[in-house]
Order: C-alpha cells, then sequence, then structure tokens
C-alpha cells in the first residue's frame, strides 16, 4: 500500500466517505489495483491511498483496510 502526506492530508478532510474499487485482474500480473477514493468539497474524485493486490480474499482485503488504517491513523 502506498499514499503520501497529500492524500493522507486529503483523508483527513475528506474522508468521511470513502470507495474502495479493485480492477479484477486487469493486467499481465494477475494482480489487481485498488484504489481508495474519497470525493472533496468541489464533488472531486481525490484518491487516498493504492494497493496492489496479489489475491482477492478476504485475509487479503482485511490486510488491505488494516493497512489504511495504519497509514491514515498511526499508533
Amino acid at each position: 500500500m502506498w499514499t503520501n502526506e497529500n492524500n493522507k492530508l486529503q483523508y483527513k478532510f475528506f474522508g468521511d466517505v470513502i470507495t474502495y474499487d479493485t480492477m479484477y485482474q486487469t493486467n499481465m500480473y494477475d494482480t489487481s489495483f485498488g484504489l481508495f477514493v474519497g470525493v472533496n468539497n468541489h464533488f472531486q474524485s481525490v484518491i487516498l491511498a493504492s494497493v496492489l493486490m496479489r489475491y482477492e480474499q478476504v485475509e487479503s482485503f482485511q490486510w488491505v483496510f488494516s493497512g489504511l488504517l495504519k497509514c491514515e491513523f498511526p499508533m
């Protein structure tokens, strides 16, 4: 998973409602590229975080969502 300081700031302001979308096996490596996307106050989509997933299984999604929380809300 990767994000940057700008994405974290956008998550802080526009993270009330986010969506997570994986483009199922759309590349030659059979990996899924997932985006966490929010909507800013101008109704524009803003990318909050991105991830590459090898498998689309429950455990993988648990890892992704826990990773998002660690990135955006470090303990």
